[in-house]
């Protein structure tokens, strides 16, 4: 339960970068929360000065407003503000980098506990879906996982369960770690996964530390 609550938790944060904008009649673009919007009047939030203040705009003196229209993660902004940078041309510019959705999608893994293939789901540049199947060498059973992704294009906090599984059992171990994923295909990763087992009786758990390395494609 606590585990599914901090997974709701990361994913409420990594949409809460999505934002309104407001376009004003002196050309600054605003990254912003829209409130209200009146016959005369558009009533939002912004920051300036490294702090969130409401802001009111005659709907003259805006060319345009839309909602949900601005990603955080590709455009830059005026220092301490939201009010987002222009290039030369007067075109919005966007941070030159790879979004997850242009990032390879395959990947193929392999650690000290078993080798597998692995696909990524992009939901928004900044939260994944990563499903997996594949063989591991100690239990001599198929390994499927599934985590989320959280960042990115290129390093990433992961976690979820891998999950080791015959006909009549299922196995599931939380795992948790950080991802580097190189555009160019290298990929590592560095997790811990708790385990817990009975041998003669007693119980023992423990986390164990995973190294993987892989290549995406």
């Amino acid at each position: 339960m606590r585990f599914t609550i901090i997974l709701l938790f990361m994913s409420f944060i990594a949409h809460a970068q999505q934002y309104d904008l407001v376009v004003t009649s002196n050309m600054d673009s605003i990254a912003c929360n829209i409130n209200t919007v009146t016959e005369d009047t558009v009533y939002f939030e912004m920051k300036a000065n490294y702090e969130w203040v409401k802001q009111s705009t005659p709907k003259q003196q805006i060319i345009e407003f839309s909602y949900k229209t601005i990603d955080s993660d590709l455009f830059r902004f005026r220092k301490g503000s939201t009010i987002i940078k222009r290039g030369p041309s007067g075109i919005r510019n966007k941070k030159e980098i790879i979004t997850n959705f242009d990032n390879p999608r395959n990947s193929l893994v392999a650690s000290f506990l078993g080798f597998g293939y692995a696909r990524t789901i992009p939901f928004r540049n900044k939260l994944s879906l990563n499903v997996g199947l594949g063989l591991s060498y100690f239990y001599e059973r198929p390994l499927t996982e599934a985590t989320l992704l959280f960042g990115g294009p290129k390093y990433y906090f992961e976690t979820g369960v891998n999950i080791l599984s015959t006909k009549s059992e299922a196995e599931v171990l939380p795992v948790a770690g950080f991802r580097y994923q190189n555009p160019n295909g290298f990929l590592i990763k560095i997790s811990a996964t708790y385990i817990s087992f009975t041998n003669e009786n007693r119980k023992y758990a423990f986390v164990l530390p995973i190294l993987s390395l892989g290549y995406s494609f």
